[in-house]
């Protein structure tokens, strides 16, 4: 079976990350691996210092302890993009990892057309397509990988701060929505056209002058993610009620906390720029064995003339067009099947929802932890 292989990026979509994630590290073939991710996440920390990441994150990221159960994270904490990411990365390299002995893992063993790397993904996707069969290359290329991802989210979320609402348009609009969620810099609006949701955002954005919200992510056809200050989202959401009760769409906040996706990140890519050193997950389009799929303007990164920026890029300030993505990624022909890594449903749903709109069919296997 010729396959494509699909790792998802963050918000883990209700996968029971932690227990998972604790019953992988009590394994012995695991035990380098996750010496090698804490080491990478403290690396990372360190490296941004105390002032990045005090603010929203005041104990820092103590994962050994909270996956050797010496230590329990919050709802808060396990909701917080940074760990959600970190965690999702840590549980695909477990999959992906060399065995010491009998069959290699499965991206090793299945015939594969190439890789789709949804957002955060993308990282995953890399590794995966890089094909690696030696264990100590694979941890090094592991640790590389999770300390730049580290290190961005972290980069990401240092001005978070100018990115709430405003306490008067949060009041109008918990008063107009009560039961709602608190307004944050992500807001996903499924059931309605994207672009009838691109025309809305335009004619919103002119009649307020310069509000800078902007369709960061469209997953499908009918389902898109909207990213910008919350205040800004909140009162797109309130001048735009009559046309999404009209198109009976369903609007939810993302407790992301930072817009991923949008062009107010885009200093922060610059930032990358000055703060990239030796160690960093920096590869060549030419060591990607396969292609793969994810990068925005550069779709198959084995052409990129820049992997490291379009890597950064691409997860922090490029929007996502998941269907475009897809449809690049059928060019090699449709495959017999996809090899889902997980972790969640969300990046599964839209690449059917995609490939069904194309009119095709796949078989999707989930690829297990045991």
């Amino acid at each position: 079976m010729a396959a494509l292989l699909l790792f998802s990026g963050l918000a883990a979509g209700g996968s029971p990350l932690l227990p998972t994630l604790r019953e992988l590290y009590r394994r012995p073939e695991c035990g380098q691996l996750f010496a090698a991710a804490f080491d990478a996440v403290r690396a990372a920390f360190d490296r941004a210092g105390e002032d990045s990441y005090r603010p929203h994150m005041p104990n820092g990221l103590p994962l050994k302890e909270w996956l050797s159960g010496a230590a329990e994270p919050s709802p808060g904490d396990l909701a917080h993009s940074l760990v959600d990411g970190i965690c999702v990365l840590i549980w695909q390299f477990c999959l992906l990892q060399p065995h010491r002995r009998g069959s290699g893992p499965p991206h090793l063993r299945t015939p594969a057309t190439g890789m789709l790397g949804y957002s955060l993904g993308l990282f995953a996707a890399a590794v995966a397509g890089m094909r690696i069969d030696n264990r100590r290359e694979f941890l090094d290329v592991s640790h590389d990988a999770l300390a730049t991802v580290t290190l961005i989210m972290l980069r990401c979320h240092e001005n978070t701060a100018a990115m709430r609402c405003e306490p008067d348009t949060a009041a109008r609009y918990l008063s107009r929505f009560p039961a709602a969620a608190a307004p944050t810099p992500m807001a996903a609006i499924l059931g309605v056209d994207v672009d009838a949701v691109r025309d809305a955002v335009a004619a919103s954005n002119e009649r307020a002058g310069a509000r800078p919200v902007e369709v960061g992510i469209v997953n499908s056809p009918r389902s898109a993610v909207l990213v910008g200050p919350a205040g800004a989202l909140a009162e797109f959401r309130l001048d735009n009620h009559d046309f999404l009760t009209a198109q009976r769409a369903h609007w939810s906040f993302l407790t992301c906390r930072t817009p991923y996706h949008g062009r107010l990140l885009g200093p922060v890519a610059e930032r990358m720029e000055a703060d990239w050193s030796r160690g960093d997950f920096d590869i060549t389009g030419d060591q990607l064995a396969l292609p793969v799929w994810g990068a925005d303007t550069v779709r198959n990164l084995q052409s990129s003339r820049s992997v490291r920026r379009d890597f950064v890029e691409h997860v922090i300030c490029r929007p996502l067009d998941w269907p475009a993505i897809v449809r690049d990624a059928l060019g090699t022909g449709v495959p017999d099947g996809i090899l889902d890594y997980g972790p969640g449903l969300g990046a599964r749903l839209f690449t059917r929802e995609c490939l069904q709109a194309l009119g095709h069919r796949s078989r999707f296997d989930t690829v297990r932890t045991g």
